[in-house]
C-alpha cells in the first residue's frame, strides 16, 4: 500500500471527545464532495447527500461509504465546518456555516492536504 492511503486523519466524533481514524485519502475525498455539494445547494438532506456520494464517489471508496460520509459529517460539524439542523420530521439539514472557508483552510493546513479546490 502507498503512503498516502496509510496515512490517517484523526476525527472529532462529538463536541467532547470521542474519535475515530480514516486513511487521509478517503476523508479528503469525501470532504472534497461535501463541501462542494453543500456550496452548490443552500441545504441538504442527509440522505440526498449520501445518495449523491454513491454515484459520484462510491466506486472509488473500499468498505461502508455511508460510515465514512457520516463520520466526516460529525468532523466537520464537531469542526464548526458544516451545520446540522433537523426539520419537524427529525429530516437532518446539512449546511455550511459562514466561515467555513477558513476553518478549512485551516484544518487542510494543519493536516498538510491539498486545499480540495483543484478537483472538479
Amino acid at each position: 500500500m502507498n503512503g498516502e492511503f496509510m496515512k490517517k486523519v484523526e476525527m472529532i466524533l462529538t463536541v467532547g471527545g470521542k474519535r475515530a481514524l480514516m486513511p487521509i485519502k478517503y476523508y479528503d475525498e469525501i470532504c472534497t464532495f461535501i463541501v462542494r455539494e453543500l456550496e452548490q445547494n443552500d441545504g441538504l438532506r442527509f440522505v440526498e447527500l449520501l445518495d449523491k456520494a454513491d454515484s459520484v464517489i462510491g466506486s472509488e471508496m473500499r468498505g461502508n461509504l455511508s460510515w465514512y460520509l457520516l463520520h466526516v459529517k460529525h468532523d466537520l460539524q464537531a469542526r464548526n465546518i458544516i451545520r446540522v439542523e433537523r426539520d419537524v420530521n427529525r429530516v437532518q439539514i446539512i449546511q455550511l456555516r459562514r466561515k467555513y472557508k477558513e476553518k478549512l483552510r485551516a484544518f487542510r493546513a494543519e493536516l498538510k492536504m491539498p486545499s480540495g479546490t483543484d478537483r472538479s
